[in-house]
Parts: structure tokens; sequence; C-alpha cells
């Protein structure tokens, strides 16, 4: 367990039909619920496929909301009146919503389980999945993981291979091999990998690469 007294985390969302952002929720509300805490789905309508794949443990509640100003004010009253520790808000395929699942989870919970989690969504068919996985290893300190992340540098999807140089940017035993996945993103002649990788020079503030990018 995470504590005596457990947290409260509140997920909104309008739906909760397939998609690729539900399914790292879903893992990740069920996940925290067999490690003490208190989670809670908030819905406009009680409506979607996922539903049946959550925990019993979790909490679904639905503002019964149709229009989403109506939801929104709901909303508001639900939270004024139960005040959850972590809340989470965002539209039904949100990339941001998934990294955040991703963050909470790694930084409220003990390192190893959570580590085994999250390796285990690197594994994922969904490039999103692991992408997000990815993006919460860079979060946590802990034995091996360099060694899990490393194969990524070379991976066919921009983004994965982004958010793989960030993750490894603090090991400086690797920042060589890290720099030279950076540099042919940012050399080649694929666009994608050149936004990706303009994205890494920001998250990862290489000065170097700032000024090149200005020339």
């Amino acid at each position: 367990m995470l504590s005596m007294n457990k947290k409260k985390l509140t997920i909104c969302m309008p739906l909760f039909q397939i998609g690729g952002g539900e399914v790292v929720l879903m893992t990740v509300m069920n996940w925290l619920v067999c490690h003490g805490w208190d989670v809670t789905l908030v819905l406009f309508q009680k409506k979607g496929e996922m539903l049946e794949r959550l925990d019993k443990r979790v909490v679904i509640t639905s503002l019964d909301a149709s229009r989403f100003l109506t939801g929104f004010i709901y909303l508001i009253r639900y939270m004024r009146a139960y005040r959850p520790n972590v809340i989470m808000s965002s539209s039904m395929h949100s990339n941001v919503l998934r990294s955040i699942a991703m963050r909470v989870l790694i930084q409220k919970s003990p390192a190893r389980e959570t580590v085994e989690f999250v390796v285990k969504a690197l594994s994922d068919e969904d490039d999103r999945v692991i992408a997000n996985a990815i993006d919460g290893l860079n979060y946590v300190d802990y034995p091996g993981i360099v060694d899990v992340l490393l194969p990524f540098l070379n991976h066919d999807i921009s983004r994965i291979k982004a958010n793989t140089v960030v993750a490894l940017w603090k090991y400086k035993s690797f920042r060589l091999q890290v720099k030279k996945t950076l540099n042919q993103m940012l050399d080649g002649q694929n666009h994608n990998h050149l936004i990706s990788g303009i994205y890494a020079v920001g998250e990862v503030k290489d000065w170097s690469k700032i000024e090149f990018l200005k020339d």
C-alpha cells in the first residue's frame, strides 16, 4: 500500500470508449486501486465499451450531462464536494492525458513495482502506449532502465525516438550515443523525425542544438 491514508485520483472524460488512451488509463486505474488508491472515473455520460474492463474497485460516477457546458458545471460541483488529490481531465484521445497518467503512476508509487508495470507497456502493440511508457521512465531512477531504453533509440517512430533521447539524456556515460541519435533526427530528411528532434532539443535544453536550429 502507498499509505494508510488512501490518496484519491479522479479522471474526467465524456465517455469511456475503446482507444489507445483509454487502454492506458484503464491499466493505470486498475493498477492504482490494487495499490491503495481511491480511483474515481467521472463521465459526462456512463457509456463506453471499456467500462466492463475496469477493476470493480474503480468508482464510476456519471454526471448525466448531454452537453459539455452542463457537464463542466456538474464537474465543478463534484470536485468541490470530493476534493481528490489528483485530477485529470481531457478529451477522448489525448496524448497529454496518457502521459500525465503514466507520470502520476511513477511519481506516486513504489519504484520497483512501477517500473515492472511500465516496462510491460513497452511491449504494447500501440506505439502511443510505448511512447508514453518511455516518457514515464524519464521520471524514475532504477537499475537496468538504461538497458531497457537503449534499443528504442533505433525505433522507426519519431515520438518514441524523441522520448527515448529525453529519458536517456541524464545518463552522461551514454550521452554520445544519445546525441548521435538526436543529430540523425535533426540532420535527416524525415520531416517527422525533425519535428520530434526539435521537441527533444527543447526538453533536454541542448543549447548547442538550439543555436544550430536558429541558423
